[in-house]
Parts: C-alpha cells; structure tokens; sequence
C-alpha cells in the first residue's frame, strides 16, 4: 500500500489542492496572482490561504521586482513541500526491511533508538526543565504543533491525557508500533512522569493516547490558631 499523497489532504480539484499544486509549481505568487491562475476572487483565495498559512503549508515571502515597494508573495513551507514526499515512508519501511536482513533484528533497535532521540533532541531543548508534568505535556502539544503534528492535551481525574492524531511514521506499518514505545519512552523523560500508551494509530486506533499521571499536590498545612505557644 502506497504512503498518502499530498492530494489525500488536498484533493487535486479542491481550492486548497490548487493553491497548493499551483504554489509547487511556480512559488512566489501574490493574492492576485493566485486569484487570476485559478479564475477566481481574491477574497476566495484569501479565505483558502488562513488556513493554509495557520498549519504551515504556506509562508509569506517578499518579491522584488525593479523600483518601488516589494510584492507580498506566498510560497510552499518546508512542511508543504514535504507533503509531496509520498515515497518516504515506503523507502524507509523498505530499508529498514534490508538493514533487518543485513544487520539483525538487534541492531536494527539500536539504531532506530539512536534516530528517534537526534530526532527529539530539540524538543527536550525547547521544552526545558521548568513547571509540573501538566504544563509540559501543555507546551509540548505547542512544540508538536509546530512540528505539523495535530495534538491536544485533556485533563483527566489521575493526570493529562496526550491526544496525537497524525503520526509521521504511521506508514511504517511494523516499525511504528516501535516508535509508538519509543515515543511513549520519550514523553516519560520529558514530563518527568511515567507516560502509558493506551490507544496507537498504527493498531488502528484514530489517535495515539498518551495518559501521563500526575501526582496529587500534598495537602496544605494548616496553622491551629488555638495552639499553644511554645515555652520560651
């Protein structure tokens, strides 16, 4: 089974899966630009770009072009342009399958483990060592969010619950289910909190669910104002 393509987010035909293409295509395009490619109104791709430059597909650019004030231009992020890599994850599934082969099933841990904590490095980095696991997980969920990833965080009556909704190595398809593990490692170190996997898009779940405990606060003291005082 082939990887999603970009078009599964963006279907071919659809306002956004044109912007999209169109931008892949050329790049540094204007509203107006845009607007007179698609044969349509300005205020028509305006309303289609919010959301493509909130999640990141797009980025504003400046042109200049001769005398005068340079173009607002919209270009395709790093992050639209990897929508099109619909053949990384099958290369990767493919070569993790012959390194298995060549190397043992062992190494090939070794090396996977190795991969996801440089990949998570900056995030440890980013996120810090300040306020309780609650807070982290909350900060995180911003720090994923500009990695492209859709998460969220829900309180629950022991802790906080993760919610991960896209997953970069859901077409990995056996090896997710390790990175699932590792990730789950991952988010332990980083709240400081023992994190459990209770739900994982790769066992065909329609999330990855993180509950990560929280310890109570202890209770306050409080002072008897009818004590005695002590003997001097």
């Amino acid at each position: 089974m082939r990887t999603p393509s970009s078009f599964d987010r963006f279907p071919p035909h659809s306002p956004a899966g044109q912007i999209v293409a169109l931008l892949a295509r050329r790049g540094g395009l204007t509203v107006s630009e845009l607007a007179r490619e698609l044969g349509v109104t300005a205020t028509a791709v305006r309303q289609h770009l919010h959301r493509l430059l909130y999640e990141g597909w797009v980025e504003r650019g400046r042109r200049h072009k001769g005398p005068g004030r340079p173009a607002d231009v919209l270009y395709l992020s790093d992050q639209g342009r990897r929508l099109f890599a619909s053949d990384l994850a099958d290369f990767t599934r493919l070569l993790l399958d012959e390194l298995t082969r060549a190397e043992g099933y062992s190494k090939v841990q070794v090396l996977m483990r190795r991969t996801f904590d440089r990949l998570n490095a900056d995030l440890a980095g980013r996120l810090g060592t300040d306020g309780n696991a609650t807070e982290r997980v909350q900060r995180l969920v911003e720090l994923l969010t500009e990695r492209g990833t859709v998460a969220d965080a829900t309180a629950t009556d022991d802790g906080v619950r993760l919610n991960v909704y896209t997953c970069p190595f859901h077409g990995l398809a056996g090896p997710s289910l390790e990175l699932c593990e590792l990730e789950r490692e991952t988010l332990s170190r980083l709240t400081g909190q023992e994190a459990r996997l209770s739900q994982c898009l790769a066992s065909g779940h329609s999330r990855c669910e993180f509950q990560v405990a929280v310890p109570a606060a202890p209770p306050r003291q409080r002072s008897d104002p009818q004590a005695p005082d002590s003997a001097e």
